[in-house]
């Protein structure tokens, strides 16, 4: 079965889900970053507060700067996690379990998981995972080869990871920073950041979508040509599949090289 969002994990575990030692854990408890000071048992929160700390760290940032940026804002690392788990921390499954649960092979879903850092260190699928593999299974067992879908996945993941990373980036430059310039901090600073990106927020999977259509239009016009290029006798005779013709041009400046 999944687990459930009451978990009560011991520092032991909660040590064997996130990779991290029992020292540092503890250190990281007692300075009020995991857990409770009333007792030692964790939650599946706390899994995810200790991966954030990791990737703070593993990033350059000292466990102080953690602490001060705690003390400042409160909640800092839960409004991160809020930001990250915007439906709640849902029930994870190991891999393989969660790959029956899909109805693909795990060794699939291993190497996909490789090739796109789909999953986390903990190689543990949820409910979002479970669903998207079961929709890649209808084009597996449709025809579309593996290394099709593999490539398609790439795509997909490099192209939306850049897509979020110039979202992100820009509303932090331009809305956080700008707003922070003109004094704002702290919790009033966190709160019209916020307001600001609520609004945003909702602008993002529409434009998505859009520019999605606008480029699928695109494609398929140029689908349309290499169609009738298997009527023109045009279409390229090669037998290895997923091969295109394409020509390429070389321009040539006058004394190029000395001006650059």
């Amino acid at each position: 079965m999944g687990e459930q969002q009451s978990t009560s994990l011991s520092l032991d575990e909660l040590a064997r889900r996130t990779g991290e030692s029992p020292e540092r854990l503890r250190e990281w408890h007692s300075l009020g970053l995991i857990g409770t000071r009333a007792q030692d048992r964790f939650g599946l929160r706390d899994v995810e507060r200790a991966r954030l700390i990791q990737f703070c760290v593993i990033r350059g940032f000292a466990i102080e700067t953690i602490v001060r940026a705690e003390e400042a804002e409160g909640d800092f690392l839960d409004h991160y996690l809020d930001q990250l788990f915007p439906s709640g921390i849902q029930p994870a499954w190991p891999l393989r379990e969660g790959a029956a649960l899909a109805g693909v092979d795990a060794e699939l879903v291993r190497r996909l998981g490789d090739s796109i850092g789909l999953f986390d260190a903990g190689e543990r699928i949820d409910g979002d995972d479970i669903e998207i593999l079961r929709g890649w299974k209808i084009a597996l067992d449709a025809g579309l080869p593996e290394d099709a879908l593999f490539e398609l996945a790439r795509v997909y993941a490099d192209s939306l990871g850049r897509v979020a990373e110039a979202e992100t980036r820009l509303f932090h430059f331009y809305v956080h920073a700008r707003l922070r310039d003109g004094g704002l901090s702290g919790s009033a600073l966190r709160e019209r950041t916020d307001a600001a990106g609520e609004r945003t927020l909702a602008l993002i999977e529409p434009a998505i979508l859009y520019f999605h259509r606008k480029a699928m239009a695109k494609a398929r016009r140029e689908d349309l040509l290499l169609h009738l290029a298997e009527y023109s006798g045009e279409a390229d005779a090669s037998e290895a599949p997923a091969q295109l013709r394409v020509a390429l041009v070389f321009l040539d400046l006058a004394s190029f090289t000395p001006l650059t």
